[in-house]
């Protein structure tokens, strides 16, 4: 095997569980010499790191990480990709693993066979605490077709997630995102938007554990109420592909509240897919959904555009036309928040943290004081506070 395969592993507090997942990449079918593993340790509160690092000593192809404070999944994810040499890339968490059908071994020969960007796995077997042999299975219905970005928003049985891919095809992505806790979800979309081609890869088994007494990270996030606007930030990586009816619906969803399993903007997303009305017709297509946009949707993605290459002041005069034109809701008011903090100096992977806790105002007035003490205008951040909470 000329190319080298990369196996990074995000790691905190899985002391418990890390060693097994880390022995189910040596049942691949590859040599030590073959293959990487790169473990980043987010700031570990157990001794993960010194498993990592006794880990290190037994194996010569296993690299150790470390990041003085928690970051989250996405910012260990790139840190480990940016350390690697491997052309193929693979994020393992680290309480799951790989069966013994070297599936690994199988996704990279059929990436190289078929000039595919990346390979999905076929079976996922779910299982409960340590008891791997009683599991109910799930197959990716995509063996025989490429893996569109209309399909992760469909109830159909296909799945993108634990994938691997080429480190090219990681470039063109930009990686995964560090400012909110959706990360991996978020670079599936990146992903296939961007114009990568994924495939389910047949026979190859993944064993995804879910967790016994403890939280999942997906179930912190949904814990905190954070669901639809870790959502809504997702959407916003595609905001230019969506049609007119998505972006409105977007724009004017309460992110902060409506945020429940069975109430949140994912199933909205979901029923305009299932009607054709969630992306912009293709040409020659019926234009039925491509209506002329509301003005202040066109200044909002003008902002937005602005926000994400940090020209703020810009992107401030976008949204307050938008405001002018009618928009009104508490998103309105939360990407106003978002421009004053990057005007304040905040660092980009640091400004919706830290907006999130206008949120909490009621609750928290010195913390957020702090938090927000760069921001030059504080009148109009106090101001902003009041119209957020009276917003529908």
């Amino acid at each position: 095997m000329k190319n080298k395969l990369s196996i990074i592993i995000p790691c905190y507090n899985c002391e418990k569980t890390l060693e097994e997942s880390v022995n189910s990449c040596y049942t691949q079918g590859f040599t030590e010499n073959e293959f990487e593993i790169i473990m980043v340790d987010d700031s570990s509160t157990d001794q993960t790191f010194e498993l990592i690092t006794k880990l290190v000593k037994k194996h010569s192809n296993i690299i150790g990480m470390h990041h003085p404070t928690n970051r989250g999944g996405g910012a260990a994810r790139n840190t480990g990709i940016k350390k690697s040499n491997g052309d193929f890339i693979y994020c393992l968490d680290s309480d799951n693993f790989f069966g013994h059908n070297r599936p690994l071994r199988r996704m990279v020969e059929y990436i190289k066979d078929s000039g595919l960007d990346g390979a999905s796995f076929h079976e996922r077997r779910f299982f409960v605490g340590n008891d791997f042999k009683h599991y109910d299975s799930y197959f990716n219905e995509a063996t025989d077709r490429d893996i569109k970005l209309k399909d992760l928003f469909s109830d159909e049985a296909v799945l993108l997630d634990n994938f691997l891919y080429t480190k090219k095809s990681y470039l063109k992505t930009k990686g995964y995102p560090e400012y909110h806790g959706f990360d991996t979800q978020c670079f599936e979309v990146r992903y296939l938007a961007a114009g990568n081609r994924v495939r389910a890869c047949r026979d190859t088994t993944f064993y995804h554990k879910q967790a016994m007494g403890s939280h999942s990270y997906f179930e912190r996030e949904y814990d905190k109420g954070n669901f639809s606007k870790n959502y809504f930030l997702i959407m916003e990586d595609i905001f230019e592909s969506l049609s007119p009816i998505a972006k409105d619906t977007m724009l004017n969803f309460d992110i902060f509240s409506r945020s429940s399993m069975d109430d949140n903007l994912m199933i909205e997303m979901k029923k305009l897919q299932s009607k054709g009305q969630l992306f912009k017709k293709l040409d020659g297509e019926s234009t039925s959904n491509s209506s002329i946009l509301p003005k202040y949707i066109e200044h909002y993605e003008s902002s937005l555009k602005s926000y994400k290459i940090a020209s703020y002041a810009k992107a401030l005069k976008e949204l307050r036309l938008a405001m002018d034109a009618g928009f009104e809701s508490r998103i309105a008011y939360y990407h106003e928040q978002r421009c004053l903090s990057g005007q304040g100096g905040i660092s980009p992977n640091e400004i919706d943290k830290t907006v999130s806790e206008m949120e909490m105002f009621s609750t928290k007035k010195q913390k957020l004081y702090k938090a927000y003490h760069r921001i030059p205008v504080v009148n109009r951040f106090i101001s902003n506070i009041i119209k957020w909470k009276k917003a529908k």
